[in-house]
């Protein structure tokens, strides 16, 4: 096996290839060859192999050709498997030396080595030090001392070599402390002072290391040059230069503050005139650049329109007042933030550049001038303190002042070159104006559609009409925009707030629309599945009492007491009007959004033109939505009624109640239900709408009273067969089962127009309806397809239901119809007069059950004659009953014994 040369240092001796391959695995081997390391393996591990005793003695020739002798020897004994024996031992022996060590030192031994390694470096280093500096020594000490001239020269002499040294020390001074002052006028910032200090350190710097015409040639008079013996001066100077464009960017960036007063704003733009040599009019872009920039920043601001929304049934409502404060604040922090950027930057613009009335002169004009070095004391008195500025109050600002008062009168006395006349140091009032109407036009517009995002976020219109006031009442108070520029802000903030309220009311008005065919659809499927429910129908809702109110009124508060009476007089209210659980419930989400629409519109109050001209431009806007609103509700009633009917035009059993509760929808919604009326629509929608409705209404009734009437027949004939049964057997009294046929069809038309609500109609309406049924049944009895019409008893009935069709109106004698030709044919006058006393009678006795079938009365005072409208029933006549009873049983007599 060939022996490998080792890495290690020169002093030490080579190593075996076995002793080698083992230390790589640990470290490098001129780690391992280190004396660190080697004295510090000698004392803690003891050596067993040959080559680990030699590392521990390095140096000696003498040994390590002992050791080279001694590897040669061993592969000259042993053959190929002894030595691989022993290199396994030896590896063995290493890997346990290794486990030592890591116990020993932990799992960081690797550090210590490095760290062994890092010391050998630094201590030949410090020798190499120690070299240098002997060496110095005796170059020092080979050198002859120069004699020191004579001490003949005059004390004037020794004066002015010592002010050339102060001048000089205070010029190396001012540039030393640049950059330390410098940084404390950048956290300040106080950019226009670090912009006067850097010019300033770049005058010293040029006096310094350039010819000049007075310093320069005494500083060479006396031996001293700046550029050989002074090369720190252009180190510090390079030190100096990169705070130029430190100092520019910060002051382009500090523009973005919207805080920064005109005079602020007006000493960064001197800075970038004078630091980068920049013209006015690209100063001016850079402002409004900055300004540009801020503001997007804040127009991109979006509020959480999803946190925004109604609070949760969990919600408690002083939480949700709070919360919507909170939102509203800040709406409100956004739009003052725009309006504050857009006002100040205009008010900015006009003061730094524009030129004043009084004197002629802008302020960037009057602080330029004050610049010159032919200006005096009383022009710098007249700036404010941010422009106020000389070399003089700038050295007298900064530690170490007395030093600065060295410095020769060029310095202390200088100020940035400023040329007057250039077209650079001047902005023409045209394109001023123009461009700060460009930018005003573009901040504007960028604001109206932040602002049509923000207010998206209001959903009250309450709300919306304070936010707007409180930005006028800001706009208004706002200093720096002329009249034109806050016109045209107001018509930004109108024109949003008109489309908020608009798309406010519009989602008010969908909502309603949609809760109301939602609620139509419940009340349609609840009537089709339980058409006897209690509570359904007018007649059965008004016979029930609502709920008194609290008895225990005396221990709770005036407030609940008063709410507690209030609820109950409104569900008296609603009982008297015929507002039942059901009917209310599927109107309360048109005439809750109709109140509440009402009361915004009549909330929205207008002082001025402008105002009255958004309020009208609203309505205009709003009106077409609520037309189609009303249209739609038409439409779902519609869509109702043409479903509950049949084309043929029959209506079936089971729709029979929800076609009588749409009827009671239809007549509420179009003429007491304040729906209509508070919605905000045109006259002539609301004209309309009861148009259509009362048209959709008689055509429901119509349906209704075709379906009632032709089953009130069908029980008519029914009893009249079951009469004239009874008569083929001769059973006795047939004439009133005769009669009381006719009244039990009287009395269920009765009933069916008591359930149709006819009593809740005006007069005009409900005889209408009331006539239009008993015509309808006339005509059905009269009809010559029907049967038994030729039958005695039942020209007797037709006289009874003749005489109650003459208390509505005898015109009907007149009319040439087919069912009035009819009725006279089997009712003639000489029959009508043989029973006409008895039919009177009759007629009054029956006026009380019958009531519905009359026509209403008006004017009537007294109580009697209300109700006994046609006259009392005479006593001496025997009494038949108008309604099939019981007859009495033969023991009845027997009971009073």
């Amino acid at each position: 096996m060939a022996r490998r040369p080792s890495a290690a240092s020169t002093t030490a001796p080579p190593l075996s290839p076995i002793t080698i391959e083992q230390s790589n695995s640990l470290q490098p081997l001129s780690v391992l060859g280190s004396p660190s390391f080697l004295s510090f393996h000698s004392m803690r591990i003891p050596s067993r192999t040959v080559s680990l005793n030699v590392l521990t003695n390095p140096g000696s020739s003498e040994e390590a050709e002992k050791v080279e002798s001694e590897a040669n020897e061993l592969f000259t004994r042993n053959s190929v498997a002894q030595v691989k024996e022993i290199q396994r031992r030896l590896r063995n022996d290493a890997d346990a030396k290794q486990e030592e060590l890591r116990l020993m030192v932990g799992e960081r031994y690797r550090d210590l080595l490095q760290a062994s390694t890092s010391i050998i470096s630094i201590h030949k280093s410090s020798e190499n030090v120690l070299n240098a500096t002997d060496e110095m020594k005796e170059i020092i000490s080979s050198q002859e001392i120069p004699c020191s001239p004579l001490q003949n020269s005059p004390v004037s002499k020794k004066d002015s070599d010592l002010q050339i040294f102060q001048s000089l020390g205070a010029h190396m001074k001012l540039l030393l402390d640049a950059p330390e002052h410098l940084w404390r006028l950048i956290e300040r910032r106080e950019y226009y002072r670090a912009t006067w200090l850097f010019l300033l350190s770049r005058g010293v710097h040029r006096a310094l290391a350039h010819d000049d015409a007075t310093e320069g040639a005494s500083w060479e008079t006396k031996g001293i040059s700046i550029a050989d013996q002074f090369p720190l001066v252009q180190r510090q100077w390079e030190t100096v230069a990169q705070f130029r464009p430190q100092i520019s960017h910060k002051a382009t960036l500090s523009l973005r503050e919207p805080s920064l007063s005109p005079e602020q704003i007006c000493a960064i733009l001197l800075t970038l005139y004078l630091l980068d040599s920049r013209p006015l009019a690209e100063t001016l872009a850079i402002f409004f650049a900055q300004r540009s920039r801020i503001l997007g920043t804040v127009v991109s601001k979006q509020i959480d329109a999803a946190a925004l929304s109604k609070p949760k049934s969990g919600l408690s409502r002083q939480g949700s007042i709070k919360k919507t404060y909170a939102e509203h604040k800040d709406v409100r922090q956004s739009v003052e933030a725009c309006l504050d950027i857009i006002t100040r930057t205009a008010d900015a613009a006009r003061t730094i550049f524009q030129e004043n009335g009084t004197t002629g002169k802008s302020l960037m004009t009057n602080v330029l001038e004050n610049i010159q070095p032919i200006a005096d004391q009383a022009g710098l008195d007249s700036l404010p303190p941010e422009l106020r500025l000389s070399t003089h109050l700038l050295l007298s600002s900064l530690p170490s002042s007395s030093h600065f008062l060295l410095l020769p009168q060029t310095i202390k006395s200088y100020k940035p070159y400023v040329d007057l006349t250039s077209t650079s140091s001047m902005i023409l009032p045209s394109v001023l104006s123009k461009r700060l109407e460009d930018w005003f036009q573009k901040s504007c517009t960028e604001f109206s559609q932040a602002l049509q995002t923000w207010f998206y976020t209001v959903t009250s219109m309450k709300e919306m009409w304070k936010l707007r006031n409180w930005i006028r009442k800001w706009l208004f108070e706002a200093h720096g925009l002329l009249q034109d520029e806050r016109s045209y802000l107001h018509r930004i903030v109108d024109d949003a707030c008109r489309q908020q309220l608009t798309s406010i009311w519009t989602d008010a008005l969908r909502n309603a629309k949609s809760g109301f065919e939602k609620e139509l659809k419940t009340a349609i499927e609840v009537t089709l599945k339980r058409p006897g429910a209690s509570g359904l129908l007018v007649t059965e809702f008004q016979l029930v009492a609502p709920p008194p109110p609290l008895q225990s009124t005396v221990q709770l508060g005036p407030a609940q007491a008063n709410a507690s009476l209030k609820r109950y007089k409104a569900a008296l209210r609603r009982q008297v009007d015929g507002r039942t659980p059901l009917l209310e419930k599927t109107l309360c989400s048109l005439e809750s959004c109709s109140e509440a629409l009402h009361k915004d519109v009549r909330s929205l109050k207008s002082h001025d033109d402008e105002t009255k001209a958004l309020v009208t431009r609203v309505l205009e806007e709003y009106r077409p939505e609520a037309a189609a609103l009303s249209e739609g509700v038409f439409y779902a009633l519609q869509s109702v009624v043409n479903t509950l009917v049949d084309e043929g035009g029959k209506v079936e059993d089971t729709s029979l109640v929800p076609l009588v509760f749409v009827t009671h929808l239809i007549e509420e919604l179009s003429s007491k239900s304040p729906f209509i009326a508070d919605i905000g629509c045109d006259r002539s929608v609301v004209e309309d709408f009861r148009v259509k409705a009362s048209d959709l209404h008689d055509k429901a009734v119509f349906h209704w009273r075709k379906h009632t009437v032709d089953w009130v027949t069908k029980e008519y004939w029914r009893l009249c067969d079951s009469a004239s049964g009874h008569s083929q057997n001769g059973s006795p009294d047939t004439s009133s089962k005769h009669s009381s046929a006719l009244m039990h069809c009287l009395l269920s038309l009765s009933a069916a127009l008591q359930q149709l609500g006819v009593v809740l109609l005006r007069p005009q309406k409900r005889d209408e309806i009331t006539k239009g049924a008993l015509y309808s049944l006339v005509e059905a009895l009269v009809d010559p397809t029907a049967k038994h019409v030729s039958e005695t008893w039942h020209r007797s009935n037709l006289l009874f239901v003749r005489q109650m069709l003459d208390t509505w109106d005898r015109t009907w004698i007149q009319e040439t119809g087919t069912w009035q030709t009819r009725l006279k044919e089997l009712t003639p006058n000489t029959a009508g007069e043989r029973i006409e006393p008895q039919l009177t009678d009759v007629l009054a006795r029956t006026q009380m059950l019958l009531a519905f079938l009359f026509p209403s009365q008006t004017g009537t005072v007294d109580k009697t004659a209300a109700l006994l409208r046609f006259g009392k029933p005479s006593g001496g006549q025997e009494y038949h009953p108008a309604v099939d009873v019981v007859r009495p049983s033969p023991r009845l007599g027997l009971l009073l014994v």
